[in-house]
């Protein structure tokens, strides 16, 4: 009898773990990047939106999507736990302050030119002395290009800037990940034709990144969550709707943060 009842007990506390880790707040932010994230008439729409929206009905979940500038939204995650951010790539620095779950698209992340712009780039080696190169303020462009371009950078608070910036010959170069440059471009009346990507730096993986101090096991639910979606249909069409392929990633992994 004794033994049924720690069994019990032990039961008991476990639902109760989950039933409150569960229904932990999370900031959830986002910021205007399409196609992941961005606003149409202050409502949330955009692929990471609704992957997002349609894990937390499945874990029945209702904290809102906050839109804010990137480099705001970086601040949070690096100084509060119980965020999360939708849309990250991961790096050495990242690591050490997010854990990441993902990946949940696939790219690269390329240095972009006017197409009429004949340069050929072997390495990054070849952008010394050739131009300024514009970068969105806090993101992986930057953090990557800080380190042996740092005099060339012009900083932009939204990728629409610098994409502007380029086109107006302010800019030569435009680093970006080549998944958000043809809604930028169209954003600003332009086409993906009207650029080419001269050199691909490295390919890119977004992650949905969880600041350190969330609790481990809500990162595993949503693991648990966004894996079982991702062997949906459902999960095919969406990422068929925003990246017009239905070559995406199936095998979402917990990267748990390092100290």
């Amino acid at each position: 009898m004794k033994q049924l009842t720690c069994s019990l007990s032990f039961i008991l506390v476990l639902l109760f773990s989950y039933h409150t880790t569960a229904n932990e707040s999370l900031m959830v932010i986002a910021e205007d990047w399409p196609p992941m994230s961005y606003r149409i008439n202050d409502k949330p729409t955009g692929y990471a939106v609704e992957l997002i929206q349609t894990l937390q009905l499945q874990l029945s979940q209702t904290d809102p999507i906050v839109f804010l500038p990137w480099a705001r939204a970086n601040q949070l995650g690096q100084s509060r736990k119980n965020v999360l951010l939708i849309a990250m790539s991961k790096n050495p620095q990242r690591v050490n302050q997010f854990s990441f779950v993902g990946p949940i698209a696939e790219g690269s992340m390329g240095i972009f030119v006017r197409k009429d712009d004949a340069i050929q780039l072997k390495n990054l080696n070849g952008l010394t002395n050739q131009g300024n190169i514009g970068v969105y303020r806090d993101g992986d462009c930057q953090q990557t290009l800080n380190q042996t371009h740092a005099t060339q950078l012009a900083v932009a608070s939204y990728p629409e800037q610098t994409a502007k910036q380029l086109l107006l010959s302010r800019v030569r170069f435009w680093c970006q990940a080549d998944l958000g440059v043809p809604y930028t471009l169209n954003q600003i009346g332009k086409n993906k034709s009207d650029v080419r990507m001269a050199y691909q730096i490295k390919p890119l993986a977004i992650y949905l990144a969880f600041s350190d101090g969330t609790s481990p096991e809500l990162v595993r639910q949503w693991h648990q969550a966004l894996g079982q979606y991702m062997q949906t249909p459902e999960y095919t069409a969406l990422y068929q709707k925003w990246f017009e392929t239905d070559l995406h990633p199936n095998q979402p992994k917990i990267f748990a943060v390092s100290h």
